[in-house]
């Protein structure tokens, strides 16, 4: 359902269509579902890589195989999808020489996974790509961050992840005390150099990525029980904080809700029984969040050449039927590409995990 909530944000048309303002800022917080991923693939990365002593227990080469195998094909089936929209829209402003030079730099850094750390590149021919590098990074430190963690008691595991949630709110703090671009209005609209680096930098958002990993060792630590309640308390505290409207999107943005996010990961360990509807999207929730926004630049350009429509997209129909077929498409992605893949990718006796996305 997170990936879908992007997938809405992404077809949203927010000059033609309206709705009460509450569901427009439910729509408009769509990137906070990447703080919820962040914190999700922390927690479950620890509980699926870690032994009863508080180790990795695989080698280090086969949990970076395992990640690599887990991402990167069908990240890179999304720059592929992409490349020729890419080439489309530099065509369509002028085919300037240098300007394509530059593009395909963006493209080879995107390919490379580092295209987060410069802000200007970070939503370069893929835009939801971004967070998997944001993910790659994370991934490289994540085989030496189990150990010290193993070490901490509970309290101090709390402690931490209380620490790491503060640190993530210092940037936005900063920025709304600065206001470094000069701004008078930041949303989630808004495209600058430092509310770039706020959203999209690897070493803005690892707090949230740290604290799943805090909150995954307490919970393979505590070996407690959880309550499904607690998803649900969580979900409702986001949900009210988001529809009030009086938090600053700057600040909204990052960690903010990321406690509320862990008690909806930690809620969701105690659900035993879920609808195969539900495994099948959870399975295939990767591969929508990857190849959707590729996916619909495609059907816009249909739309311009079948029917000469400058975005087709604003139909709330045709935006309706993009998604399903965004979903479906993810579907089979993910049977037919994704999975196979993986399990060739992976080799032999590989770590379980479960599926999530990123």
């Amino acid at each position: 359902m997170a990936a879908l909530w992007v997938v809405i944000y992404h077809l949203w048309r927010w000059d033609t269509w309206t709705a009460p303002a509450a569901v427009t800022r439910m729509v408009a917080a769509g990137p906070l579902a990447v703080t919820f991923f962040f914190v999700l693939s922390g927690f479950i990365l620890v509980y699926a890589y870690t032994d009863d002593h508080g180790e990795l227990r695989t080698t280090t080469a086969r949990f970076f195989r395992a990640r690599f195998a887990r991402i990167y094909p069908v990240y890179l089936l999304g720059l592929v999808i992409a490349f020729p929209v890419v080439v489309a829209l530099w065509r369509k402003a002028g085919a300037d020489p240098g300007a394509f030079r530059l593009e395909m730099i963006k493209g080879i850094a995107a390919a490379g996974l580092v295209q987060s750390w410069v802000p200007d590149w970070a939503l370069a021919w893929n835009p939801p790509a971004w967070s998997i590098a944001v993910e790659a990074s994370f991934y490289a430190l994540f085989p030496w961050g189990l150990r010290p963690l193993a070490k901490r008691t509970a309290a101090q595991l709390a402690g931490l992840a209380t620490g790491l949630w503060v640190l993530s709110l210092l940037p936005s703090v900063a920025y709304l005390a600065w206001s470094p671009d000069g701004l008078d209005v930041v949303d989630h609209r808004t495209h600058a150099f430092w509310i770039d680096a706020l959203k999209y930098h690897p070493l803005a958002r690892l707090p949230e990525l740290l604290m799943g990993m805090c909150a995954g060792a307490l919970f393979v630590q505590s070996r407690s029980t959880a309550r499904p309640e607690g998803a649900v308390l969580g979900l409702v505290v986001a949900g009210v904080v988001i529809a009030s409207g009086v938090v600053p999107y700057a600040l909204l943005h990052n960690g903010l809700l990321a406690p509320a996010f862990v008690l909806v990961v930690w809620g969701l360990t105690a659900v035993r029984r879920v609808p195969r509807l539900a495994v099948w999207l959870g399975e295939s929730s990767y591969a929508l969040y990857i190849l959707h926004v590729p996916v619909l630049f495609w059907i816009v350009g249909w739309g311009q050449r079948r029917h000469e429509v400058d975005n087709i997209l604003e139909r709330p129909g045709a935006a309706a039927a993009a998604a399903v077929a965004c979903v479906a498409l993810s579907g089979l992605v993910y049977r037919a590409f994704e999975s196979p893949l993986r399990r060739r990718l992976r080799g032999r006796r590989p770590v379980e995990e479960p599926d999530a996305a990123p």
